[in-house]
């Protein structure tokens, strides 16, 4: 039997592309996403909540549908607004990054 993979709000944004206006990705930004559509976690671990593969598709559809992929606005999510880039899939960052942005 396989593990079931399992992700952060920040391995979902590292995945997606989603960062701050400095660049380390956006996970305030995506943990909002997913208390607006109301995704559940599929694990916790302390007060660190984890995600299955299907909710980066959630997000990113959320994403694409409220936002698109050319903002220069805020985002806003329920009644809070996030300063966002968006750093395309293709020239985004892999997840083997991630351990080097969050260090």
């Amino acid at each position: 039997m396989s593990a079931l993979a399992v992700f952060s709000v920040t391995d979902i944004a590292v995945v997606l592309g989603i960062a701050n206006l400095q660049g380390k990705p956006h996970s305030r930004l995506v943990s909002a996403i997913i208390s607006d559509i109301g995704i559940s976690p599929v694990e916790k671990r302390g007060d660190k909540r984890f995600y299955d593969e299907s909710s980066i598709d959630s997000v990113r559809r959320w994403f694409y549908h409220e936002v698109g992929i050319d903002f220069e606005k805020p985002v806003k999510v329920g009644r809070r607004y996030f300063n966002a880039r968006y750093l395309p899939e293709d020239d985004g960052l892999s997840l083997t990054d991630l351990e080097e942005i969050v260090a």
